[in-house]
């Protein structure tokens, strides 16, 4: 019997009005450009785990808003510690 390999799904959140940290979250997203009304899919597709979308959302305004990548990631790859 063969296993099952797929990757288990987030539901997408698209009211965060219960949630006050979600909510500030999504409005900073849609303020950077990321959506209009609601944040774009790969975003709400993290809704249910506020605190992983808080560390994207952070990865991502460094690396796609500001153009920085953080130090740990550029160590990560100099050291050769990646395995592809």
């Amino acid at each position: 019997m063969a296993a099952n390999l797929e990757a288990p799904r987030f539901k997408r959140v698209l009211d965060p009005s219960d949630n006050p940290e979600l909510s500030s979250l999504y409005q900073d997203i849609v303020a950077s450009g990321f959506g209009k009304d609601v944040p774009a899919n790969w975003f709400t597709s993290q809704g249910e785990r506020p605190d992983l979308l808080s560390a994207n959302w952070t990865f991502a305004q460094q690396l796609l808003i500001q153009g920085q990548v953080v130090v740990q990631v550029l160590l990560y790859f100099a050291t050769g510690r990646r395995k592809f």
